[in-house]
């Protein structure tokens, strides 16, 4: 209201409507009309007119305009309101009223008769998160119709729903979707047999911030770094994530909460207005009374960092006061403060009331110290708005949630893979505030794997945490049983039982009875062997000489010892061989014996089973023939030699020299021994070892050689047996790049019966005396 410029003095108790009443004075008129107010542009000359009353013309009250709803509309006396007029709010399909009543009425104070309500979707189901390993495709609104479709990065597979749709009760359709590590490949492949570099889900900038550094996606070992806008901290978690190498970030995502600039509840000034600014994120309002009033208080107030102003509102006051009965002063209700004249008001003083965060008054209107001393209504109260918004992460809200409403429930689960800590279930009470402590969501883990005796573990292993994976291994010379991967699931359990570890090799052999075993019976690598004998009196059934092969199982079964029927089997001399009936001899039966060239039997040559199962004598053996001279020897590839070489003679020496960048193979040195033979094999020269190489230099095994040897990287040794000699192990074994050799040792064992085709024919005496 605006004090009229010219007045005359009038005074009338004439009422419009029963609520106004015309007070006139010689300073000031004022003009209390309900739903009229007068113009200040008339002159006073003409007196009271007959609507009021008294002075002045009077105009329609009217209240600001009212601007539709977002998702609605507007009907009625709304642009602007008129007193005593309503203004009808309207809220488009699938939205309802909030915040308000539907109707608001223009009020004679020029206020209208309640907030302005908004409009808000009739329901809306709770947050879903990203699965653990995975991701939402697209927007994932929360809207009855709304659909939300879940991915799982490589190697994990999706288990649940892949798309879930908003029902009208606010529940979410399908089942709960979650990321499980699929078969067949390990986390770091993109694929089998194809290694990848691990990647992490892509991070995107927080509201109110921006991010830098390898964020979309990351890359294992790489950094995301999180930033903030002026006036905004982070919160939630560190400032910088890193890609870790199981495709997970290193924390939880953070977020940007607000510090400064906070806002503030809008405040109106009766009879003045407020200009309002924001610089440097504060809100500034410069406040103003119109005419005929005063300020009363700060004409500057600011917006506080916790969403409170930092001055008592201000209000404006009539200059000069009526001559009237004082108002009784008015006391802020709890939850609220008083704006305006509320202390020793005069007649026509304003005082409103303005709820704290978290409150809201029961009556919006305005109340007016009245000429009677009495203020125009009651004072309101403030009642509790409702609780905060509660958001769990990685948890799942139903209910009365975000926002709380008193007397209302709200209820939290936790996501697959994650266990609740609190109370799930909180009533949203009067004051505001929940009935207990926001619960939070952790991460279940799988119980501590231990590593086996003689090996050991990696990766997600103490404790597990659900969706990754514990490998196991053993040392050289163990073997895993069971699983050698585990992964820990949603349910806090492993997906097996842990693996052990088992000494490599062939079974331990026990020696047959009535007989003995000899060499690599007990925990036999692959390639070795063990031999067995009978007793005196017993024959051996079975194969005398056992190897252990691949797979760690034994060439035969084990032989056993019989009590002969005859004589004992007998075995080809060193350097001979032995033909006639030689194994499983029955009595009168006979065995010849032969030996190779250069050789000569000392023996008996033809051994004859007697009764008793004994041979008629000793077995003979082979010795090597006196001679005068060696065969000739020829010079190695890439290399010489010198001395008595072609053909050599007894006691004399040939020495062997390779060319530069080869080294010897064999002995340098050999000599013609009296028998004639050399007394090793000729050597060869082959491209240099490199001492210190990636792997050690290997020797060739007794009775045998190498075809040829390179100890560097990827080289290859190829190894021969001598003649009569079977090779058990590997043949060729290459260097590899960890410094050890592939494959197994090799060995040369003499072939059973061997015989060379350089043989000597034995005919017994008594066969030439008896013809």
């Amino acid at each position: 209201m605006k004090a009229l410029p010219h007045f005359h003095l009038c005074l009338s108790n004439r009422t419009y409507m029963d609520r106004s009443v015309l007070i006139c004075y010689w300073v000031v008129l004022l003009l209390l009309c309900g739903v009229w107010k007068v113009s200040p542009q008339r002159q006073l000359d003409y007196g009271c007119n007959n609507i009021c009353g008294g002075c002045g013309q009077c105009q329609d009250t009217t209240c600001p305009a009212l601007t539709p709803p977002d998702n609605g509309y507007v009907d009625g006396q709304c642009n602007p309101g008129i007193a005593g007029q309503s203004c009808i709010i309207f809220c488009d399909s699938g939205y309802a009223i909030e915040g308000g009543p539907s109707q608001l009425t223009c009020l004679a104070s020029g206020q209208w008769s309640s907030y302005t309500p908004y409009c808000r979707r009739n329901s809306e189901c709770p947050k879903l998160q990203k699965p653990w390993n995975g991701q939402i495709i697209g927007v994932c609104d929360r809207y009855v119709g709304a659909e939300c479709q879940f991915e799982c990065r490589s190697p994990y597979r999706l288990v649940g729903s892949q798309v879930r749709t908003c029902r009208s009760d606010g529940t979410w359709s399908g089942r709960t979707s979650a990321c499980e590590l699929g078969a067949g490949c390990n986390n770091n492949c993109g694929g089998c047999g194809r290694c990848q570099d691990t990647t992490c889900l892509a991070i995107f900038a927080p509201e109110n911030g921006y991010v830098d550094g390898q964020c979309n996606p990351g890359t294992a070992g790489q950094s995301c770094i999180f930033f903030c806008d002026n006036g905004y901290a982070i919160e939630g978690g560190p400032s910088r994530l890193t890609c870790l190498p199981s495709g997970q970030w290193s924390s939880y995502t953070p977020y940007c909460r607000r510090t400064s600039g906070a806002i503030c509840a809008f405040f109106d000034v009766p009879n003045g207005e407020a200009d309002c600014v924001v610089d440097g994120g504060l809100t500034v309002c410069r406040v103003s009374c119109n005419a005929g009033y005063m300020l009363v208080g700060s004409s500057v107030v600011t917006c506080s960092s916790s969403g409170t102003w930092n001055e008592i509102m201000p209000s404006c006051r009539r200059s000069t006061p009526d001559v009237t009965n004082v108002c009784p002063t008015l006391n802020a209700p709890d939850g609220g403060r008083l704006v305006g004249s509320c202390t020793a008001a005069n007649s026509g003083d304003t005082c409103q009331l303005v709820c704290i965060s978290g409150y809201r008054p029961t009556d919006t209107r305005v109340l007016i110290c009245q000429a009677n001393g009495q203020w125009s209504s009651s004072l309101p109260r403030c009642i509790s708005s409702g609780c905060p918004d509660i958001r769990v992460p990685f948890g799942t809200n139903s209910g009365a949630c975000t926002p709380g409403t008193p007397g209302q429930i709200c209820t939290i689960t936790c996501q697959p893979g994650y266990t609740l800590t609190g109370t799930g279930t909180l009533i949203c009470q009067t004051n505001g505030q929940w009935s207990g402590s926001i619960p939070t969501c952790s991460v279940r883990s799988c119980p501590a794997l231990q590593p086996p005796a003689s090996g050991g573990n990696s990766g997600s292993c103490s404790p597990g945490v659900v969706g990754q994976s514990c490998a196991f291994y053993c040392n050289s010379g163990f073997r895993l049983v069971g699983q050698a991967n585990l992964v820990c699931g949603s349910n806090g359990q492993w997906s097996g039982n842990p693996p052990q570890c088992a000494a490599e090799g062939c079974p331990s052999l026990n020696p047959p009875q009535h007989g003995s075993n000899s060499g690599a019976c007990t925990r036999s690598s692959v390639g070795q062997s063990c031999t067995f004998v009978c007793d005196s009196g017993y024959t051996l059934s079975g194969q005398s000489t056992l190897y252990c092969q691949a797979g760690n199982t034994w060439s035969s079964s084990p032989p056993v010892c019989v009590a002969p029927a005859g004589c004992p089997d007998l075995n080809p001399p060193a350097n001979g061989a032995i033909s006639g009936s030689c194994r499983q001899v029955a009595v009168g039966q006979s065995c010849s014996f032969s030996c190779q060239a250069g050789y000569t039997l000392v023996g008996q040559e033809t051994l004859y089973c007697q009764t008793g199962g004994r041979w008629s004598s000793n077995t003979p053996s082979c010795n090597r023939a006196a001679a005068t001279s060696c065969a000739s020897l020829v010079a190695p590839g890439n290399g010489y030699m010198l001395g008595t070489c072609s053909p050599g003679r007894v006691g004399e020496t040939c020495v062997f020299t390779c060319d530069s960048n080869y080294v010897i193979r064999g002995q340098r040195t050999l000599t013609c021994e009296p028998g004639g033979y050399w007394s090793s094999n000729q050597p060869r020269c082959e491209r240099g070892e490199v001492e210190g190489g990636p792997c050690p230099i290997l020797s060739p095994p007794p009775n045998g050689d190498f075809e040829s040897c390179d100890n560097r990287l990827n080289g290859r040794c190829v190894v021969v047996c001598d003649q009569g000699f079977l090779r058990t192990g590997s043949r060729v074994r290459t260097c590899l790049s960890n410094g050890m050799w592939s494959g197994y040792a090799p060995t040369c064992t003499r072939k059973v019966g061997y015989t060379t085709t350089y043989t000597y024919k034995v005919v017994p005496l008594w066969s030439l005396v008896f013809g």
